[in-house]
């Protein structure tokens, strides 16, 4: 089962350390913690920071037949949506940490360009393209309406509300390019060619998609 962590496992720093391998700025290499549990380490220079992914891998099949059931251990070790989740984390906070100095996130980022890309959207269509839910949405676009990145907009009839950028907001976009053309990079390093075009792809087959 697969678990991100931030910051070193319990017990010493890690013993162990395999030759790291750096593609686009992006070092990683497994290593072993203080109890045998390899974990995959990811470092990024220009930003000083470094993202750790923990493995627990129980030391035989023996020992994890007596510690967890067979339904456990089939879900541990097949689930689409827990490696889905962790690759989500890994790669979210890759784009945060080089977004930061803009003062944006990556989900922010992401409201701000299909905002933009719609010319006028209402929040409804928006959080449905972005398959986020209504409370999220909606602490996000308070922030970002207060930010004068986002301003509201009446609706045709009048009663309804709609959402387009700002002057402001479009400037951040163009200061902000740089540093997700970066994150893009080092993205595609971790999840190689192939990786990048299936997500790509699996995006696109979601009804309803922003980014389709």
């Amino acid at each position: 089962m697969l678990v991100e962590m931030r910051g070193w496992p319990n017990g010493p720093v890690p013993r162990g350390s395999p030759a790291a391998r750096q593609r686009d700025g992006v070092a990683s290499s497994w290593r072993v913690g203080a109890e045998g549990a390899p974990f995959l380490f990811l470092e990024f220079p220009l930003t000083g920071r470094s993202l750790y992914i923990q493995s627990f891998v129980m030391a035989s099949r023996s020992s994890r037949t007596k510690r967890t059931s067979p339904t456990a251990q089939t879900m541990a070790g097949e689930c689409l949506a827990a490696r889905v989740r962790l690759i989500n984390r890994a790669i979210t906070g890759m784009y945060d940490e080089l977004l930061r100095p803009h003062g944006l996130r990556v989900s922010q980022m992401s409201i701000l360009v299909a905002v933009t890309c719609r010319g006028l959207v209402k929040p409804t269509d928006l959080g449905r393209g972005l398959c986020l839910e209504k409370s999220t949405l909606s602490r996000n676009v308070d922030r970002m309406v207060h930010m004068g990145w986002l301003e509201v907009a009446p609706g045709e009839d009048g009663r309804s509300q709609q959402l387009r950028i700002t002057a402001k907001g479009k400037r951040l976009l163009a200061k902000a390019a740089p540093a997700w053309r970066q994150a893009q990079r080092k993205a595609r390093a971790i999840l190689g060619e192939q990786g990048a075009t299936a997500v790509h792809d699996i995006a696109q087959m979601i009804p309803g998609s922003a980014f389709a």
